[in-house]
């Protein structure tokens, strides 16, 4: 019996698929460094951008390597490449030696 104004329609082929798929979580591609110096209150360096003074616990950092400088007046520098691994921590350490040529002269 056909209704006025009503079609009938073609049926959608489709295809069941089972199974899932996790995406990785934004935590799981983030990890976190936390840096210490001798002396404290170096300045650190993270990929060139400045993000603090020691200690220092940086979070929500990109998995991966990165490149870490600590700094401080009167000292060398001291650099790192450090690979961070996503949901987890990093430690760094950085002894810093005094720098020879930063000895104040007084008459």
């Amino acid at each position: 019996m056909a209704v006025e104004g009503v079609h009938r329609l073609a049926p959608i082929p489709t295809r069941v698929v089972t199974g899932s798929v996790t995406p990785a979580t934004p935590a799981a591609r983030l990890g976190s460094i936390e840096v210490l110096s001798r002396p404290s209150g170096a300045q650190v360096v993270l990929d060139s951008r400045v993000e603090g003074q020691t200690p220092l616990v940086m979070r929500e950092v990109p998995a991966g390597t990165h490149d870490i400088r600590v700094e401080a007046p009167g000292f060398n520098p001291w650099a790192i490449c450090v690979h961070v691994t996503g949901g987890a921590g990093t430690r760094v350490g950085a002894w810093l030696e005094g720098n020879s040529t930063a000895h104040e002269c007084r008459a």
